[in-house]
């Protein structure tokens, strides 16, 4: 794989996670972690690094959109970012890199709190995960 690995346990990861916390006012947000582990499990099943993702378009909270943003560095600032305000928990994500194209929709169900999802197995967060064409 060209990229890193993107194991939450990975200290590189750990430091994104932990740099995302800091900068989301020291907290965990529940929308920040399922921002977080969306863009992790997407990085990771297409093989970027970070940087490396040409676009991402997210529907979701803005807590998601700044946890998709810590992992991918797609930013609107960057113009590497389409956002769409959703309420409600409702989020995906669409990620384009390497000429492939991954979609991410984390449940929207409840979880207790950020450190909840952060702690989760990927199959309790995700929904759906697929590729589709580019």
């Amino acid at each position: 794989m060209d990229g890193i690995d993107w194991n939450i346990d990975n200290p590189q990861v750990k430091k994104i996670i932990e740099a995302a916390r800091v900068l989301h006012w020291g907290t965990m947000s529940i929308g920040l972690a399922l921002g977080l582990r969306s863009g992790i499990k997407a990085m990771g099943a297409l093989g970027l690094k970070r940087k490396q993702a040409d676009w991402v378009k997210v529907s979701g909270s803005y807590c998601f959109a700044q946890g998709v943003e810590a992992i991918t560095g797609c930013s609107l600032l960057r113009g590497k970012m389409e956002f769409e305000h959703r309420t409600g928990g409702e989020a995906e994500f669409h990620l384009w890199g390497q000429g492939k194209h991954l979609r991410v929709k984390p449940y929207s169900r409840g979880f207790h709190d950020g450190q909840q999802v952060m702690d989760m197995e990927e199959g309790e967060i995700f929904e759906k995960i697929e590729i589709l064409d580019p």
